[in-house]
C-alpha cells in the first residue's frame, strides 16, 4: 500500500497528520511484516504520533517523541514568550485567543496531552525534552507523560527546540539506541510467548 498524500488547508498542529503516521505505519507493515514498528516524531510529528496513537493500538511497538508541545493554547502562549517582547506578548496572545473562534474553532481540541491517553500501556514511551526549550518546555513533556501513565521522560541539559543532539551527541545515541533496544527485545519477548 502506497502512502497517500494528505492536502491540508490550514496548519492544525500535527492533527491531520496523524493520518500520515497511519499511513507510513501500515506501508512499514506492508513492506515488512512482522517487524516491530516504533513511531519517532519531533514537535508537531510528536503530536501526529500521539494523535494516531489510538487508532493504531498495539501495532506500534513503541513512541520516542521529542519536544511535544501539551495543548494548542500552551503552544501559542510559549511562542508569543519567545518571539515577542514583554507586555506585546500578552496583548497578542490575548488577541489570538480572542480570535481563535473565528480562525481556529478547534482549538482547546488540538492537545497532545489528551490524545497522549490513547496510548496502550503495552507500548512504551520515551519522552525527549530541553532545558533550553522555550517552545515545548520539559513540564510539557511531564504532563503528557503522567496522561500516558507509563512514559519515561528524559531532560537533556541545554537541549533547545528539536535539537536536543547539540550539547552532547554521544549521550543522545546511547539514549536513543538503549529504548530502541528495549522496544526490540520486549517485541521478540512478546512474539516468543505467542
Amino acid at each position: 500500500m502506497r502512502p497517500r498524500r494528505l492536502h491540508r488547508r490550514a496548519n492544525d498542529f500535527g492533527y491531520s497528520a496523524r493520518h500520515d503516521v497511519v499511513a507510513g505505519v501500515e506501508w512499514l507493515e506492508g513492506r515488512h511484516p512482522g517487524r516491530a514498528t516504533v513511531v519517532w516524531g519531533q514537535s508537531l510529528g510528536s503530536a501526529a504520533a500521539l494523535f494516531a496513537a489510538q487508532q493504531l493500538g498495539e501495532r506500534v511497538r513503541g513512541y520516542l517523541l521529542e519536544c511535544p508541545y501539551q495543548d494548542l493554547r500552551t503552544a501559542v502562549r510559549n511562542r508569543t514568550r519567545v518571539f515577542l517582547p514583554p507586555g506585546l506578548d500578552v496583548l497578542a496572545y490575548s488577541g489570538l485567543v480572542a480570535v481563535s473562534s473565528f480562525v481556529l474553532p478547534t482549538l482547546d481540541q488540538i492537545s497532545p496531552q489528551e490524545a497522549a491517553a490513547g496510548v496502550p500501556k503495552a507500548v512504551p514511551v520515551l519522552i525527549l525534552a530541553g532545558t533550553a526549550d522555550q517552545r515545548a518546555r520539559p513540564e510539557e513533556a511531564r504532563a503528557i507523560a503522567a496522561r500516558i501513565g507509563h512514559a519515561e521522560v528524559v531532560v537533556v541539559e541545554g537541549g533547545d527546540h528539536s535539537r536536543l543532539e547539540e550539547p552532547d551527541p554521544e549521550r543522545y545515541r546511547r539514549i536513543v539506541t538503549d529504548f530502541l533496544a528495549r522496544v526490540q527485545q520486549a517485541a521478540e519477548a512478546r512474539g516468543a510467548g505467542k
